[in-house]
């Protein structure tokens, strides 16, 4: 019996988002894409992440080797994982290996309920990826709204505590979240 083993990998991305909360106009949430395979070296991944209009000011944070694009909504990226050794094999196989997560900061513009962004990866390269059912992630979606404040009044004077008609009191508005 003959066993005929060919190189492969398997992709797999992972997504987060700092603020995790609800997010309101102005606010600025930083996700993270962390990236990894097993198997095989990859080659040449590219990561695409395409932002819905709710978002402005998509800027690129930690590259950690990345190549970075942004053009409108979408981010970009590209990483060639070099060959190593003179005949071309790819000898840095293993399992779960990070090939360096990637940070980048978008700002909230407008409102929308559970706000949808997913990001994928792809291998351009040979070998092949073996499991193309991990290759998207999203960070579960945000909801976007308008900033709420709420305002705690204390009634400061006149003392004794005298409030009848045409009589003036002092109040003090607090902002509180």
């Amino acid at each position: 019996m003959e066993l005929k083993v060919t190189s492969g990998t398997g992709m797999k991305l992972g997504k987060t988002r700092v603020l995790e909360r609800l997010l309101v106009i102005d606010d600025t949430a930083t996700f993270t894409l962390s990236p990894t395979y097993s198997g095989s070296d990859p080659g040449k991944m590219t990561i695409t992440d395409t932002f819905p209009a709710n978002y402005i000011d998509i800027m690129s944070g930690d590259t950690n080797g990345w190549a970075c694009t942004i053009t409108h909504q979408t981010l970009t990226r590209t990483k060639k994982m070099p060959p190593a050794g003179a005949d071309g094999d790819k000898t840095s196989a293993g399992d779960n290996i990070s090939v360096g997560d990637i940070a980048y900061t978008a700002t909230v513009s407008s409102i929308w309920n559970h706000a949808p962004n997913q990001a994928e990866i792809v291998n351009t390269n040979d070998p092949t990826d073996q499991n193309g059912s991990n290759n998207t992630a999203n960070e579960g979606g945000a909801d976007l709204q308008m900033p709420r404040i709420d305002f705690k009044a204390a009634k400061l004077g006149p003392s004794p505590n005298l409030g009848g008609g045409g009589k003036s009191i002092w109040i003090s508005v607090k902002r509180t979240k």
